[in-house]
Formats: structure tokens, sequence, C-alpha cells
């Protein structure tokens, strides 16, 4: 149990402490490295997400045998560069880009969790599928630009 960092209380609307689960995650045959997760959930469920729990199932397994159901997931995906932490969980080299995946996902209507998720392009990539219906109303995928404003 953590205070969340701001970015993360402010997208759950939480001041309070938050269960926090940190995660790398292998390719199973190989056991390289894949994904770095960060996750954090309501306090309430420190009693089931225990660690013995989390290696027997997928965390989006055992949310939803809380009774959580999830309506609908924001994404936001961004590059960084990896500093010697991630790049040494990653097995990828200082200085190296990497994704990170950013999720906000809502069960009955209200922010519930949080996962961010870190991994390298050169094993990963993202695939995303939409209805020809939310291609043509912009739904499912935009692209944010954030650009600085040049000073008068």
């Amino acid at each position: 149990m953590r205070r969340p960092p701001r970015a993360v209380a402010r997208a759950l609307q939480t001041t309070g402490e938050l269960l926090h689960v940190v995660r790398l995650r292998r390719q199973r045959r190989t056991g390289e490295p894949l994904i770095v997760s960060d996750v954090w959930l309501p306090a309430e469920l420190a009693g089931t997400l225990t660690e013995s729990a989390l290696r027997k199932a997928p965390l989006y397994e055992l949310v939803k045998r809380t009774g959580a159901v999830v309506d609908r997931v924001q994404h936001e995906i961004t590059a960084e560069i990896a500093g010697p932490r991630y790049a040494q969980l990653l097995k990828t080299a200082i200085g190296a880009a990497l994704l990170r995946i950013n999720r906000l996902i809502f069960a009955a209507g209200v922010p519930h969790h949080y996962q961010s998720v870190l991994l390298s392009p050169t094993r990963s990539r993202l695939l995303l599928t939409q209805s020809s219906d939310e291609l043509e109303a912009a739904d499912g995928l935009a692209i944010a630009h954030d650009v600085r404003r040049e000073p008068r």
C-alpha cells in the first residue's frame, strides 16, 4: 500500500493509499523480458490481489473475480528513453527508445485502476482494431499533439 504519484491520484480521483503492483512480464518460452507493468488499484483489493494469487492468474482475471466490471479503458501511448533501471529490467541499452502505455480502467463508469506498461519496441508492437463506425466517428484512436507555443 502506497500513496500514488499525483498524476495517478488525479486520474483515479483519490487522495488515499492504493494497492501498488509492479511486475516484470517475460516471454514464457525464452524468459526474455517483455513488459514492466506498474498498476495502482483500490486498497480494498489488497486481500484478493496477493503475490500468490498474481502468480497463478492474470491481473485482469483477478480483478474480474472481485466483481468489478470493466466498461472502458482509456489508453495513452508515449515514447521515452530507457534509464538505467528500465534498461536493466528490459535488457536493453541505456538511452534506447521505449514505449509506455498508460491505461485508465473504468468500472461502473468511474475510474477503477491505473496501469502503466513499459516495453521495448524491438520485442513488442501495438495492434489496434476499430470498427468502421468507430473509424468514421474518430472514436477509439486520437492523436494529441503536445506542441510548445513560440514566445511572442
